[in-house]
């Protein structure tokens, strides 16, 4: 969805170039179990570093999207959306507001994060199959990427992460597993201006071997023995995929409930629905770049002459359908402003070239509907 001003079109590409291709990278073993994270969202830093799928978040089967609530109280305080393409990637992360769309080059590596107005937030540049701007360390293993703090990594001799220092804060983090090679224990502390801060997490799991339990300590001491001592517990249910979808968290007074909606992959798709936009895993594609869309509506709109005169401005929503074989057809205004306006809107949605590369959910191409805004502002 386009927002086009009819006098002029302003284009911020900010561009931040650190990425990532298919490169052998050892992740730190919590990523590991991500699955047991109370939310997704919390690790949405990681996106810019590890292979954006739904495997490396953590998620079981092939997945189509996840939405994520936090609840406290039965208030909504935060709503996540991952939304994934046939192939397992990330297509479309959304955080309340906030959208980012992720695009992947034919090899299925990353290559750009477009931001809320689809311009280029990330782009993600790598050369010889390692990342341009990234540390490596030996065995391939990524010690340092984009402005990510610098690690250093050390392993038990089986290759589980044994410690992890961060240079920068300083700060240790140290693991410990059972025989199973199951993490059951994480600690670590550091200083924070005249006090000493103690985290320490213990892991209990079920017959699945899934997190049953989280149990998490907090030390806060300081130099006129003012010691303070608060638990953390987090509680997990799962669907018959194995996949968490209620996560119950007490501490710090107060009870917090994270729900996910996991929607799953089918074969089944309805030959006559027609999707909106949220609802597809792919959107479809107006030639090779959205931008040429923007373009093409700058050059062709005409500012209604009334209108100009009489100083009339607004926003007119029209929408159409693209079809499975990238045609459109049936316009439409659903959000009115002044009439001569309105007439502009569609006319210049009518003229919009009729091939488009088609909406998909699994892989299929499906029918969606595309609304467009267009601004009229006098500048």
């Amino acid at each position: 969805m386009k927002h086009i001003n009819t006098l002029f079109l302003l284009l911020l590409v900010s561009l931040n170039c650190f990425g990532q291709s298919n490169i052998s990278y050892k992740p730190l073993q919590e990523i590991d179990i991500l699955k047991e994270d109370p939310s997704l969202s919390e690790i949405v830093g990681l996106i810019c570093n590890v292979e954006t799928d739904w495997g490396k978040l953590g998620l079981r089967d092939q997945v189509e999207f996840v939405t994520e609530k936090v609840i406290s109280s039965d208030e909504t305080l935060k709503e996540t959306k991952f939304v994934f393409d046939d192939n397992g990637k990330i297509a479309r992360m959304i955080v309340d507001n906030t959208k980012k769309k992720y695009i992947y080059t034919k090899d299925g590596n990353l290559k750009q994060e477009l931001n809320h107005l689809n311009l280029v937030h990330y782009e993600y540049d790598y050369k010889k199959n390692r990342l341009t701007d990234a540390e490596y360390g030996t065995d391939g293993v990524v010690l340092q990427y984009g402005n990510k703090t610098s690690v250093n990594i050390s392993y038990y001799p089986d290759g589980l992460v044994k410690e992890v220092f961060f240079i920068d804060k300083p700060m240790t983090v140290n693991y410990r597993y059972d025989d199973n090679k199951q993490l059951i224990e994480k600690y670590y502390s550091y200083d924070k201006g005249d006090k000493h801060i103690a985290v320490n997490t213990h892991m209990e799991y079920n017959d699945k071997n899934d997190i049953k339990q989280k149990f998490t300590s907090h030390i806060v001491s300081g130099e006129q023995a003012d010691t303070t001592y608060t638990v953390e517990t987090h509680a997990y249910k799962y669907d018959e995929k194995n996949n968490w979808t209620e996560c119950i968290y007490a501490g710090n007074g107060q009870i917090i409930t994270i729900k996910r909606e996991i929607n799953y992959y089918t074969d089944e798709i309805p030959e006559d629905r027609i999707y909106t936009m949220e609802e597809v895993t792919i959107h479809p594609q107006y030639k090779e770049k959205e931008s040429e869309l923007q373009r093409f509506i700058a050059m062709n709109l005409k500012y209604p002459i009334n209108a100009m005169k009489h100083k009339i401005e607004g926003e007119v929503c029209t929408r159409f359908i693209i079809s499975e074989t990238g045609d459109v057809s049936d316009f439409q205004v659903i959000q009115e402003a002044h009439s001569s306006l309105n007439r502009e809107a569609l006319r210049i949605t009518k003229l919009i070239p009729k091939k488009w590369t088609p909406a998909k959910i699994n892989g299929k191409n499906v029918k969606v509907y595309y609304t467009l805004p267009i601004s009229f502002r006098m500048m």
